[in-house]
């Protein structure tokens, strides 16, 4: 049966399917995610550039830094001479006054008096205004202000070692993430490649089925195999997305974009040539957290210091100019002087608190104690932290050479079962565990190439330095 359509029915029909096309192209083009620009390609420095750059915690780690700053600078302001100005304004409903009362005195010895005269005598209007402007100066506290302020300089130069060491977490974090990258998109191109070499079986096998030299199970076994590898390729993909949102997410980019990264792989590898030896020391006098908590047992001495001034009288000197009238700026006054200048010392002393100062300073000591004993830990830990990230780092080289010398037999077996098979001397089975090896190998041989460099980043990080040519360049001795 014919059926006539309107043709400008059909017109706006085809624009809506359209422009529904369209919409859903760019729907799945976001849901994907953006591609970084062609020519932005993030290298190792680079990814870690960023994370540093924009990471929240050494964000904060560099306001932290800021406020300690400006707590030196209060500490310092603390003993200079301050300024101070205090006005104050008075309004009375009644005028103040003062009543006098006068004995009249008698008119002749002797006689009695003539009585009382009460007075009452003002002594203000009905508003009064009073300023003074005072100057004064700590002379001796102490040493409160001087230790106070020295305890916030050194913790300074804490923040900054607080810092730095967020900034070595940061950067092995992200190098780790970086790499981790690196592997899936290998997996997943080890992946799809043998995707292609069981497509490429397949098609042998089913010739060979079709020449009868072949039983069907063989040709089954390449399918099932070739179905399990597609799923393992859909996994790497999965894992690939899940590595790179996470990449994205140290350095503060759009979880969805997808970031284009440089390759590192290399075959000639090297190890260190510094020893182990020379590492722990290069760790100790380079790790932060070393320095921040040595800085820290000097902070209690100064905290100390501070606590025992206590014991000592604080003295300030003041002088003060003020003024008192009737109006707004002081200058008229009809009963007493308009101006005046004090000066003037204070001393105050505790004399007795019940050893509440002796036992503050004997909590100040044992947490001084503390903190030496906090430091050993640190120095043992940095050590065992050292050791473990060399030893991981000469295993993972090892690993790398065993699994570089696997894959090329690994490529060879495979290639010479091929042949056979293509003259029906090997079996199906025994061309998909060869095939199987081959991406056994391949995927060993990433793996352990990238993490080799994992491993350079812990033993960087460990050591405390971000150049890994120091690693190389130092004495072997």
């Amino acid at each position: 049966m014919l059926k006539i359509v309107n043709k400008g029915s059909l017109n706006e029909k085809s624009v809506i399917v359209i422009l529904l096309f369209v919409f859903v192209i760019l729907c799945s083009g976001s849901v994907e995610g953006k591609v970084v620009q062609s020519d932005d390609i993030l290298d190792e420095e680079k990814v870690v550039a960023l994370a540093i750059e924009k990471n929240p915690y050494i964000k904060e780690a560099n306001f932290n830094l800021l406020s300690q700053i400006e707590s030196e600078k209060v500490a310092f302001a603390s003993r200079l001479p301050k300024l101070e100005l205090n006005y104050d304004y008075i309004y009375v409903k009644d005028k103040p006054y003062i009543i006098m009362d006068y004995q009249i005195p008698p008119l002749f010895p002797g006689m009695p008096s003539l009585g009382k005269i009460r007075e009452t005598i003002p002594t203000g209007k009905n508003q009064s205004i009073k300023y003074n402007i005072t100057a004064y100066m700590p002379i001796f506290t102490g040493f409160y202000l001087e230790e106070l302020q020295k305890a916030e300089k050194i913790g300074i130069d804490v923040k900054k070692f607080i810092r730095e060491a967020l900034i070595l977490d940061i950067a092995h974090t992200t190098k780790v993430a970086y790499y981790n990258v690196l592997i899936e998109q290998k997996l997943l191109e080890v992946a799809e490649k043998s995707v292609e070499q069981l497509e490429a079986h397949l098609k042998d096998a089913e010739n060979l089925y079709k020449a009868g030299l072949i039983p069907y199970n063989d040709l089954l076994k390449v399918k099932v195999q070739l179905s399990k590898m597609k799923e393992r390729r859909a996994e790497e993909e999965g894992k690939l997305r899940s590595a790179m949102t996470y990449l994205a997410t140290l350095i503060q980019e759009d979880p969805l974009t997808r970031l284009k990264l440089k390759d590192v792989s290399s075959d000639s590898i090297v190890l260190p040539k510094m020893k182990l030896e020379k590492l722990i020391k290069i760790a100790l006098s380079n790790r932060p957290e070393v320095k921040a908590h040595s800085l820290i047992t000097k902070q209690f001495e100064s905290y100390i210091k501070i606590a025992k001034s206590e014991y000592y009288p604080k003295v300030n000197v003041f002088v003060s100019y003020q003024r008192s009238g009737e109006n707004l700026l002081a200058t008229k006054n009809s009963y007493t002087n308009e101006e005046n200048t004090i000066y003037g010392f204070t001393v105050k002393m505790n004399i007795f608190d019940f050893k509440k100062r002796e036992h503050t300073v004997n909590r100040l000591e044992y947490e001084k104690l503390s903190q030496k004993e906090r430091e050993k830990q640190i120095t043992d830990r940095i050590k065992n932290e050292v050791v473990v990230a060399y030893n991981n780092l000469v295993v993972a080289y090892r690993n790398f050479e065993t699994a570089k010398e696997a894959l090329i037999q690994a490529e060879e077996d495979f290639r010479i079962t091929k042949l056979q098979y293509s003259v029906n001397m090997a079996k199906a089975i025994e061309v998909i565990d060869s095939e199987k090896a081959l991406t056994e190998a391949r995927t060993f041989y990433y793996t352990s190439l990238y993490r080799y460099y994992m491993a350079l980043s812990e033993l960087m990080r460990a050591c405390g330095i971000r150049d890994k040519n120091i690693l190389y360049s130092g004495a072997s001795e």
